[in-house]
């Protein structure tokens, strides 16, 4: 049975911040996508409940909650089911780790504690050196 040795270095801020753009861009674009679906919901219902409301008066709110909810499903579930990555930290090759390096692999609250406390036991570390054990 082979035994994996995996050295970890913590992450400069540079790739971080890249992985963080990356990361935003991608809420964003599913904020667009999710604020579109939400139009063509908004035309079905008005014409089922005969709504004087035009879509245009309730786009900027309907947008902006679209984005905090992005938010929310993209830093937290993504890195839960992902071994800590979101699109940008695998592009970049950086993982969150716990402070002893094990996974943060399906540990929603984890995730939770990082988007709204920043921390919360965890860094962001690179591989560096991923070879079987006794080589």
């Amino acid at each position: 049975m082979s035994t994996e040795r995996i050295n970890y270095e913590i992450s400069p801020i540079g790739p971080r911040l890249i992985a963080l753009v990356i990361d935003l861009a991608v809420v964003v674009i599913l904020a667009v996508i999710f604020t579109f679906l939400g139009q063509i919901d908004w035309y079905v219902l008005q014409q089922m409940l005969s709504l004087d409301i035009e879509y245009s008066e309730v786009l900027l709110p309907v947008f902006v909650f679209m984005i905090i909810f992005s938010l929310l499903v993209y830093f937290i579930l993504v890195p839960s089911f992902t071994n800590g990555q979101t699109v940008g930290k695998m592009i970049l090759g950086l993982n969150v780790v716990y402070d002893d390096n094990s996974s943060t692999k399906r540990k929603f609250g984890t995730h939770f504690k990082r988007l709204f406390f920043m921390r919360g036991g965890t860094k962001v570390v690179k591989v560096v050196d991923k070879r079987p054990e006794g080589l």
